[in-house]
């Protein structure tokens, strides 16, 4: 019976290594990004439900309660609705908020996001309607760089 030779095992051995080293680096890749999906799912899940929303309320006013031409933090809005009146929109401990009449404020954004800037601009278009332009960015709420993502937008409301 003969077995294998020192040269043999050697080579096997780098062999095997370097396979083992080609599918551990494909699977670190392959996690870094699903990662990078995963932030970015989230923080663009969570801008387009803050920008629907924003809409809705927007267009359901009966006044833009902000100065024309001058970019704002807080967007005020007045409803004809009285339960709903005043609705305010805010950033409140990096999260966007969203008051409804005396009642307390809904937070729109969850702790998984940020808010790195919310900005109101109202545009008067004489005679029509106002609308407003809405800045925001949010970015994923996390230390490890690989799953950092920041998106921003620029939208307008009429």
């Amino acid at each position: 019976m003969r077995g294998f030779s020192l040269l043999e095992v050697l080579i096997y051995t780098a062999i095997m290594g370097i396979v083992g080293s080609l599918f551990s680096g494909i699977a670190i890749s392959v996690t870094r990004i699903y990662n990078r999906q995963d932030a970015s799912a989230e923080v663009n899940q969570q801008l387009n439900f803050v920008l629907s929303r924003m809409q809705r309320s927007i267009r359901e006013s009966s006044f833009i309660e902000i100065a024309t031409g001058t970019p704002v933090a807080s967007l005020r809005l007045r409803m004809k609705e009285s339960a709903k009146d005043p609705v305010i929109i805010s950033v409140a401990s990096g999260k966007i908020t969203l008051q409804q009449g005396g009642g307390s404020p809904l937070e729109l954004t969850t702790s998984a996001v940020t808010v790195d800037k919310l900005a109101f601009l109202r545009i008067t278009n004489f005679p029509g309607h106002d609308s407003v332009q809405v800045d925001i960015t949010l970015s994923h709420n996390t230390s490890n760089p690989q799953m950092q993502f920041t998106k921003s937008i620029t939208s307008a409301v009429a």
